[in-house]
């Protein structure tokens, strides 16, 4: 497994962490429908990370086609997409996409340092989630509480393009960079499907089980999610780091 399918998988894993759509997934399992309402709940998620992924890409290999006689040409957009994007970049692109990663990278490293010496917050054992009230919504409502909860999620809008754009900037072949943004987007609904799984798996200690995930989230995803996303933060930095060193010694 090269570096770049490392960087894919721990960009995704991150992705995924969203504690506040867990928390709802959880207490909607325990409702009536919960199963459905959960669903419906991932595929309001899966719905809104496809279309964020879609525009991600549309926007990087259209920027690229750009650079041809006939900029709305859809198939040199495709083609831009699936295998010519690394190729098409110009010195200039590779430094700004560089630049972009580095910043992020030390923006990233500098909110996990001030939530490392921040205390966290209290959560009594018996506390809901603020949106645990979206167990009341019927199943059409779940879809739309899924949607709106990841398209708050202001981190997924460094995350997916930057996994977009390392899937783009990989050395492979069409099928190879295909597969990759089907695994992507099933890494980064991958924590969401834990609960669900759980509950499928395990239906008749499912309650118990996920009353251990939630006390879980509660008392320790936090410092999961500060870990792996201060390493992502040193990768933008190394990564971004080394491309701008790169272009200055041409």
């Amino acid at each position: 497994m090269n570096e770049s399918w490392i960087a894919l998988i721990l960009v995704g894993i991150a992705a995924s962490l969203m504690p506040l759509t867990i928390g709802v997934e959880i207490y909607a399992l325990g409702t009536d429908k919960g199963v459905k309402k959960v669903l419906s709940l991932i595929g309001g998620v899966t719905i809104f990370r496809i279309l964020i992924t879609v525009g991600a890409v549309l926007l990087f290999a259209g920027v690229i086609a750009t650079q041809s006689e006939n900029p709305l040409d859809v198939g040199q957009i495709l083609r831009t997409m699936l295998s010519e994007f690394n190729e098409a970049l110009t010195p200039e692109q590779r430094l700004a996409g560089n630049l972009l990663l580095l910043i992020a990278g030390v923006l990233i490293i500098i909110q996990i340092i001030r939530l490392m010496r921040s205390k966290p917050p209290k959560v009594e054992p018996s506390s809901q989630p603020p949106d645990s009230r979206a167990i009341g919504v019927g199943i059409g409502g779940m879809l739309w509480i899924g949607f709106l909860l990841t398209a708050t999620n202001v981190n997924q809008y460094v995350l997916i393009p930057v996994g977009v754009n390392q899937i783009l900037r990989m050395e492979s072949n069409t099928p190879e960079r295909l597969l990759a943004y089907v695994f992507f987007l099933a890494l980064s609904i991958a924590a969401i499907m834990l609960p669900f799984l759980i509950f499928l798996i395990r239906p008749q200690h499912a309650r118990s089980d996920l009353e251990t995930l939630n006390r879980w989230i509660n008392n320790s995803m936090r410092y999961i999610m500060m870990g792996i996303f201060f390493l992502v933060g040193l990768y933008f930095v190394w990564k971004g780091g080394v491309g701008v060193m790169n272009y200055l010694s041409l």
